[in-house]
């Protein structure tokens, strides 16, 4: 492959660029929807 080992992907291979944070609406806001990342690590936890 072209990335290294260790290199973190989502699911149609774009590189991860942060897997530790969430886009939310605000500082104290709720998590939105369109983080991919969130979404696809959510996804993967609970099947």
């Amino acid at each position: 492959t072209a990335y290294a080992a260790d290199t973190l992907t989502r699911d149609n291979g774009a590189v991860v660029g942060d897997n530790q944070n969430s886009q939310t609406a605000g500082a104290q806001g709720p998590v939105l929807l369109q983080d991919v990342q969130l979404l696809q690590k959510l996804q993967r936890f609970f099947r």
